[in-house]
């Protein structure tokens, strides 16, 4: 109901009232015979005055609940834009954002990857650095050391860790277990990128890949050449 509409039915309200006094002043006085016009005039200033204060109280109660209910529902302007801000933050929040775990990555690298013919391992990094950043552009890749000071090939989002190494003897995949050990004390997850050459039999590949994976390592194993001086192998 509107405060109009309220104050309307007041009004009628304290009129009915007020008509009724008189009326039951008019049937008192009739019944019991008042000759009194004093008496008369008296009890009808009593009655208008008593509705009149209560009208007034009435009012003041109406005006004040009223003024209450706007402070409660007013809003300052800032506050109003930071609920406005708010609110087209919450919308634009609940529009899909993609987000990448490192199953994603690992799967785009199995899948998409192609490392270039390469001269060293450095170089292989750069590549695939380069490969993941136009990929996911929304992570943090760098360059990193396990807590023991070890080197790490690429860290991601400061969790998870990759390793990539070019197989051209036996030894490069025993020395690269050791850094699987030290790493997955580390991060979170840790991933490493084989890069066949095709100096190292498939058979002993693997082996090391099956050691590996036994860590909880994921391994991807690539097809990978190499060139000297200018020229492919």
């Amino acid at each position: 109901m509107s405060n109009q509409e309220k104050s309307r039915l007041i009004n009628l309200f304290f009129l009915l009232m007020i008509v009724g006094a008189i009326i039951v002043i008019v049937v008192v006085q009739t019944n019991l015979h008042w000759q009194n016009t004093q008496e008369i005039a008296v009890a009808l200033i009593i009655v208008v005055v008593f509705f009149a204060v209560a009208y007034l109280v009435g009012r003041h109660l109406l005006i004040s609940s009223d003024d209450d209910g706007l402070a409660g529902s007013y809003v300052p302007k800032n506050n109003y834009n930071d609920s406005f801000n708010a609110e087209c933050a919450e919308s634009q929040s609940s529009e899909p954002r993609i987000e990448y775990d490192f199953d994603t990555v690992l799967g785009s690298i199995e899948g998409s990857f192609i490392p270039d013919a390469t001269k060293n391992e450095e170089e292989s990094e750069n590549q695939l650095i380069q490969f993941l950043a136009s990929r996911f552009p929304n992570k943090m890749l760098s360059r990193g050391h396990t807590s023991g000071g070890e080197k790490v090939d690429i860290v991601i989002d400061g969790t998870y860790s990759i390793y990539l190494a070019v197989i051209n003897n036996e030894g490069r995949l025993v020395s690269l277990m050791d850094q699987i050990l030290k790493s997955k004390r580390d991060f979170g997850a840790v991933a490493v990128i084989l890069l066949d050459m095709g100096e190292v039999s498939t058979y002993t590949i693997e082996k090391y890949v099956d050691s590996y994976e036994k860590t909880g390592v994921r391994v991807i194993v690539k097809k990978c050449r190499i060139y000297d001086d200018g020229k492919e192998n």
